[in-house]
């Protein structure tokens, strides 16, 4: 078939489509009724009507006589005309909103359990570590008040100065510091991650109890003989600080006090509280003492560096040698147990627990120097 054979075959097709839409008038009441079934089952809700229907077939016609792509075809210059003919009726416009008609988005999950955030241990990190090799240690030191200092022999024959030394012995248990949690095996099968959440948060609260026994233990009821425990340390000696004495006069009395025990003080506990108040102290001009916002890491205070615990009560700080004033004794590190209790077993109920047994033992008193910023 020739191009002039297509024309005409086309020509006839628009002419018969025109005829049909004449045609169509006629038959306004039986296409209403196929028209309102076909809507009733498919259509997006809107009935269609009789004037509707008959504007839609004259549509249709009317799109295929302005056809611009049908004209180019006719006339030879195209060799293929693409006609499209508008949907029927009004669009319907898909929301999110909650509108008519919507969709509801399905939210993003994100992985994970986001968790409320625990203190920061800092001090057992500082603190020397060994091994146990039973549930109790036992360990000799020198009392205070020990003189080895040589002296001169005056004359040949004359007796020589003696040592004036006391030692005692100390012992110490270890202490368990344990928690635990029951979740139901479902829980633990439905929520992906759960389990590894659960180890973590366990894990976090050994350690933040294991700095408050290092540093408030009472020694007794299977606690931790503690830094701030009396015996364990010394006071500041304030002996000829000025009235008006600053809190940084204070730590550098505290430094001092360790240096004449022979020892370096090297880290001093604090507060948030109080590292505040010391980093935002002025000069008469409003200068920043310590460095100011810009310094980044917290500026160490005459050469201890700043650890802040809120373990240590507001008012207070312990200045010390963390390498020679005391030791941490680790009987088990931190252990995570998984099992059932009791009646678990009928319950579908697991039991995650974590624990460690460790003590401390204080090697050198005068090397931990506890004070407070209260009269300062």
């Amino acid at each position: 078939m020739n191009a002039d054979e297509l024309r005409t075959g086309l020509e006839r097709i628009s002419t018969q489509v025109l005829e049909q839409g004449q045609k169509a008038h006629t038959r306004i009441d039986e296409l209403q009724a196929q028209v309102d079934a076909v809507e009733k089952k498919y259509g997006p809700g809107a009935t269609r009507t009789a004037a509707n229907t008959a504007a839609r077939v004259s549509q249709i016609a009317g799109s295929l006589k302005d056809s611009t792509q049908l004209q180019a075809f006719k006339s030879g210059e195209a060799k293929e005309a693409r006609v499209v003919i508008n949907s029927y009726g009004t669009k319907a416009t898909v929301v999110s909103d909650g509108a008519t008609p919507s969709i509801t988005p399905f939210a993003q999950t994100v992985a994970g359990i986001t968790a409320p955030l625990f203190e920061t241990p800092t001090l057992e990190s500082l603190l020397p570590h060994a091994q146990m090799g039973t549930g109790k240690i036992e360990w000799t030191r020198e009392a205070a008040g020990a003189d080895w200092t040589g002296a001169v022999q005056a004359e040949q024959g004359d007796a020589k100065k003696q040592a004036a030394v006391t030692f005692e012995n100390l012992s110490a248990n270890a202490s368990t510091i344990a928690v635990y949690i029951k979740a139901s095996e479902q829980a633990l099968d439905d929520s992906s991650g759960l389990a590894a959440y659960i180890e973590q948060r366990l894990s976090d609260g050994i350690a933040v109890g294991t700095e408050a026994q290092i540093l408030n233990g009472t020694g007794t009821n299977g606690q931790m003989s503690g830094i701030l425990l009396t015996g364990n340390h010394v006071a500041l000696n304030t002996t000829g600080l000025a009235a008006g004495a600053t809190g940084l006069d204070r730590l550098r009395r505290a430094r001092t006090q360790v240096r004449n025990a022979f020892g370096r003080a090297n880290a001093v506990l604090l507060n948030p509280n109080d590292a505040e108040d010391l980093d935002l102290i002025k000069d008469s001009e409003g200068r920043y003492i310590l460095g100011g916002p810009s310094s980044g890491a917290p500026a160490a205070l005459w050469g201890m560096q700043p650890v802040e615990t809120t373990a240590i009560e507001e008012g207070d700080f312990v200045a010390l040698d963390t390498q020679r004033s005391a030791t941490i004794y680790d009987r088990q590190e931190l252990v995570l147990t998984i099992g059932r209790d009791g009646d678990d077993l009928t319950k579908n109920l697991i039991t995650i627990r974590a624990e460690v047994r460790k003590t401390l033992a204080v090697n050198r008193p005068a090397l931990i120097v506890v004070g407070s910023f209260a009269s300062a």
